[in-house]
């Protein structure tokens, strides 16, 4: 039989490494605020994305980027488009070139605040070899300027939202796997100016003695300050090999309990279905916009 260890409070734990159950591993990785709030903002930020991308084409920010060609164009005509920025209407050109070869090209750019007259003549510059894409001199290929690159915000905000998650999820699944079990002693709680749900999210300070001998502070932020504030000492694991790092087993998303053999497990059945369900929001933003991307870009 398995040597266990034992805690002050008499509660056991296997040696380590021990294997922690798949489903609690979902829990971890995908469950809690910071990652479901950062699957949803990614992909609610996608939908908006794929929306204003065609107005923005920030592509082109890319191909421009570099050494660029520059050939004399004509102007074939000019409209207002239902766009404005800072109360000024933004324009569509468009315009013909041709290359020394005689190859002749049309494009599209757009200002704002001016617009150019018909069979005048402007210089169109277009990326080094590549005249499919081109834009006359101080013009844009998009309606939308530099304002468009907002549109990238809200799925990248969201991806590192879901980065943190991941990497809190890592840091759980390693020190329930590895670390040694211990209580902590709240010594410090403190009102941050951070609010979820319209309540404040509070930062709290655990003192734990190490089997080193020496004191140490494992730190939570949550928002329910009274699932870490219900028991006047609170379970957590630690590295041995480096007691700064610790997680209070109760601020994790699943709230693990030791079971009668030694290991971690779920709580109760309702942590179970939880486990399953926080993979509803990544799943469909995967799909969803893996279909999208498939269909739009790969099979064309």
């Amino acid at each position: 039989m398995k040597e266990i260890e034992k805690t002050q409070n008499q509660t056991y734990l296997t040696p380590s490494p021990r294997r922690i159950p798949f489903l609690l591993l979902l829990r971890l990785y995908c469950g809690g605020f910071t990652n479901q709030f950062g699957w949803l903002f990614f992909g609610v930020g996608l939908i908006f994305f794929w929306i204003f991308e065609p107005i923005t084409n920030l592509k082109s920010l890319y191909k421009f980027s570099g050494e660029l060609d520059k050939v004399e164009g004509l102007v074939l005509s000019w409209e207002e488009t239902n766009i404005k920025e800072n109360n000024e209407q933004v324009y569509f050109i468009r315009y013909s070139f041709k290359l020394p070869n005689g190859q002749q090209y049309f494009g599209e750019s757009y200002s704002t605040g001016e617009y150019l007259v018909v069979n005048s003549p402007v210089i169109v510059e277009y990326p080094k070899g590549d005249p499919s894409i081109s834009r006359i001199e101080g013009m844009r290929t998009s309606k939308l300027g530099i304002l468009g690159i907002f549109v990238v915000f809200f799925p990248m905000a969201g991806l590192a939202f879901i980065i943190k998650g991941l990497k809190n999820g890592r840091k759980a699944h390693r020190l329930l796997k590895w670390g040694k079990l211990t209580h902590g002693q709240l010594n410090s709680k403190v009102e941050t100016n951070m609010k979820i749900n319209k309540r404040p999210v509070y930062k709290l300070s655990f003192e734990f003695i190490a089997e080193d001998g020496t004191k140490y502070n494992a730190i939570a932020k949550t928002h329910l300050p009274k699932y870490l504030e219900d028991e006047k000492q609170e379970r957590l694991v630690y590295d041995p090999t480096n007691p700064v790092n610790s997680v209070l087993l109760d601020s994790l998303p699943a709230s693990p309990i030791i079971d009668e053999t030694g290991n971690f497990n779920f709580a109760s059945n309702i942590e179970i279905v939880k486990a399953i369900t926080g993979l509803i929001v990544p799943i469909s933003s995967l799909i969803g916009h893996g279909i999208y991307i498939y269909n739009n870009f790969l099979l064309k």
